[in-house]
């Protein structure tokens, strides 16, 4: 590289999909302004800037527009010309035809939009990454884990019906990128209960337990049902209710440590996941009135209201 131009690499997927990267933008900007501020009090001069823009096909045009913006508001900063800025990819001639993201027409049977209510366009957004992205997330070594709240009267008989429908649609795919298979357990609250100490927390473990243990077969959704059972009023709880939230809570941390956020060689093998998990809990109620404990960040802090 002549002295003066600057060497500048973004991954755009790794900006964006990484959960340890809070503002992706001013990241880069940050980064940016570092770089073209090294070159020049190494060279005392500014010449410009190539900037290699990697994996862009896999993201969004408003991610695009988001890191070419931070891109010339780092570059207006050094006084930089337009001219002076050289924008390369690595992937041109996949532009048009990528590898990995599913054609529109090929989802057509999958989603389909125009009779499809708010609730399921909202559900479907929301698994649609972790099945036709799947070959995307093996390649960046990453196995997701997404919590999800759906709060409404027989909200847990509409996404287990809803769930069931895509579940055999997406079997019968023959998609090279997606998972190969959509697995449901669903755990009842009210199926756990038991007036014996400890036996409900014994049976909460042992259901979660068995369901996590069937993770890596295509995609996992474990269904809670009836997470209503914990409400928001503490004194409202009884004592078997506030054990049987505390095993809940540290299954789903536990759930949390597991999600690879470090590339796998970081990672204990035995606390790895081996595919992707997504953990639903239903409740009738509206995330308000429940525990909040429950829906803060890091846990089920992500919620779709349904209503008839």
């Amino acid at each position: 590289m002549p002295d003066g131009i600057a060497d500048f690499s973004i991954d755009a997927v790794c900006l964006f999909i990484n959960p340890c990267i809070r503002d992706p933008v001013e990241l880069l900007r940050s980064k940016l302004i570092r770089c073209l501020l090294n070159e020049c009090l190494q060279f005392r001069t500014l010449k410009g800037l190539k900037c290699r823009l990697q994996n862009h096909r896999f993201v969004t045009p408003e991610y695009i527009k988001s890191i070419l913006a931070a891109v010339e508001e780092a570059c207006q900063l050094f006084k930089l010309p337009e001219c002076a800025v050289d924008i390369v990819t690595d992937d041109k001639e996949e532009v048009d035809s990528p590898a990995i993201l599913p054609k529109p027409e090929h989802m057509a049977h999958i989603r389909p939009m125009e009779n499809s209510s708010h609730f399921e366009r909202a559900l479907m957004d929301f698994f649609t990454p972790f099945i036709y992205h799947n070959a995307l997330y093996k390649h960046y070594n990453l196995q997701p884990v997404e919590e999800l709240l759906i709060c409404g009267a027989n909200a847990s008989k509409k996404f287990i019906r809803w769930f069931k429908s895509l579940q055999a649609a997406v079997n019968n795919d023959s998609s090279k990128s997606r998972v190969e298979l959509l697995n449901l357990h669903i755990i009842r609250i009210e199926d756990i209960l038991s007036p014996y100490f400890g036996e409900s927390e014994r049976r909460l473990a042992s259901s979660f337990g068995y369901a996590m243990s069937t993770v890596g077969k295509g995609l996992t959704c474990i269904c809670i049902e009836g997470i209503h059972h914990f409400q928001a009023n503490k004194d409202d709880l009884t004592d078997l209710d506030r054990r049987l939230l505390a095993t809940l809570l540290l299954l789903l941390d536990g759930v949390s440590k597991a999600d690879t956020i470090l590339p796998m060689s970081n990672v204990d093998a035995k606390a790895r996941l081996k595919g992707p998990l997504m953990i639903v809990a239903t409740s009738d109620k509206p995330s308000e009135e429940l525990s909040e404990s429950l829906t803060r960040p890091g846990r089920l802090s992500r919620t779709i209201n349904y209503t008839d």
